[in-house]
């Protein structure tokens, strides 16, 4: 063999070892390459399930989750939260309801209820015509918050916060400026020179109405045991439960509340978390301003008498409104001068619960007029057979919304129970002072 084809020979080994070489890197780094790609996508899938058991852990707490939005077919909050006549959002609305009642209740995220996935479809139709510009069915609305609907029935089957002033609440407390006497006039001659005088200056008298928001609680209690197949049927009765249950605490509140008092008016508020210690009602207040007038002869003459202790307050029917007890309210159909609804017609403005009118003034009859009270209008368990009936300048008094009704849940597993709380705050006060203005008045010692 030649030198050069040693050589050559060589050569072509060295080559062929080489490429071995290489191929044999190409299969190691093909081998990590998909074990590199399986690790990542293993990652990415426990990320995954984490988010979404952290998703659902949050729901089970009962946590309030704000939607995602990252797509233009989302709802915005304002179209869950406000009223609105149009009939699309009105339906959107109760879904958004029942959907999230329904995950509280079962712990479970909105988007893992039977009902979620059953009208999936519909829902998105339902986005469409609520949001008009756009086009998409896709998005990441799920329901958070109960909306305008449950709202409007907690406003609903409220008669006496019915007959107030509302507003927003940015803070709590929040100090609103009122104005307590108006600017002065003055009697001027015509301005003849250069040199006039300055015509005399006055300034509207001011004061501070501080609201400060309380919070108000209901709580129900459900069986471990509660499905979604369940709930679904009970939903409309426990959307009105809600509402109307928060309702009547409210109420009750405004009528017989007392936090002026050291002990409360009525012996039989005696806790702290009574509601009836949240605020100064229309009953306290009208001690306050000492308008009170016995109403042991109920006739029309003295509950004139009840209005002429407002003054000035009490001199436009329309701003008036009186609140009487159910047994006060069937005698007062004895009086000649009480005209019914079908009476005076159903066109007219009324307020919420109104049933009557007597002298104009509407009447309204509300549950939380005590029938059991004593001589003077108070509860004293010993004398119980005594009623009052409240007038009030509607003007007089506002209601602050520091927050509307929002739904939370636990789960107690000491008993096997979910819990369902309702909570709301929020604030109830007057612009004037009660020691030097009449604008509530109470007539007392009524026999039932």
């Amino acid at each position: 063999m030649s030198a050069r084809k040693a050589q050559l020979e060589e050569v072509l080994k060295l080559v062929k070892k080489s490429n071995d070489e290489v191929e044999a890197l190409k299969k190691e780094g093909k081998a990590n390459s998909e074990k590199l790609d399986g690790l990542v996508g293993e990652l990415f899938e426990k990320r995954k399930s984490a988010m979404e058991d952290d998703l659902i852990e949050r729901f089970r707490k009962g946590e309030h989750l704000s939607p995602e939005k990252t797509g233009s077919d989302e709802p915005s909050s304002n179209v869950i939260v406000n009223k609105s006549m149009d009939t699309n959002v009105r339906r959107l609305q109760e879904f958004n309801d029942d959907v999230y009642i329904v995950s509280k209740m079962l712990r479970v995220h909105p988007t893992q209820t039977k009902m979620w996935k059953k009208n999936q479809a519909a829902v998105g139709e339902l986005r469409k015509a609520v949001n008009v510009a756009t086009t998409t069915q896709g998005g990441n609305w799920v329901p958070v918050e109960l909306s305008a609907d449950v709202i409007d029935r907690f406003r609903l089957a409220l008669k006496v916060g019915a007959l107030f002033k509302r507003i927003q609440m940015p803070t709590n407390p929040y100090d609103v400026p009122v104005v307590s006497a108006d600017a002065t006039p003055y009697l001027v001659s015509e301005s003849t020179s250069d040199s006039a005088s300055k015509f005399t200056a006055s300034t509207p008298a001011t004061r501070k109405l501080r609201l400060s928001a309380q919070k108000l609680v209901t709580r129900t209690v459900f069986s471990e045991e509660a499905t979604e197949d369940m709930v679904t049927p009970v939903l409309p009765w426990l959307k009105d439960s809600l509402a109307i249950s928060m309702a009547r605490g409210f109420e009750n509140g405004l009528l017989n509340g007392d936090i002026s008092s050291v002990v409360h008016m009525d012996a039989d508020s005696n806790t702290s978390t009574d509601v009836r210690k949240a605020y100064d009602g229309l009953r306290r207040t009208a001690k306050t301003s000492a308008t009170v007038t016995n109403l042991n002869t109920l006739n029309i003459a003295n509950m004139r008498a009840v209005r002429a202790s407002l003054g000035k307050y009490g001199v436009d029917p329309k701003q008036l409104c009186w609140i009487v007890s159910p047994k006060t309210y069937q005698k007062l159909l004895g009086f000649a001068e009480v005209l019914t609804m079908e009476k005076y017609g159903s066109a007219a403005t009324i307020v919420t619960g109104e049933l009557a009118k007597i002298d104009g003034i509407p009447i309204i009859v509300s549950e939380f007029i005590r029938e059991d009270l004593n001589a003077v209008g108070y509860y004293d368990s010993t004398v119980t057979n005594l009623t009052v009936a409240v007038l009030v300048w509607t003007p007089g008094f506002w209601i602050g919304d520091r927050r509307l009704m929002t739904l939370k849940t636990f789960e107690d597993i000491q008993v096997d129970q979910t819990i369902l709380v309702t909570t709301m705050r929020a604030a109830f006060g007057t612009p004037y002072d009660p020691t030097t203005e009449n604008f509530v008045g109470v007539g007392y010692n009524i026999v039932e």
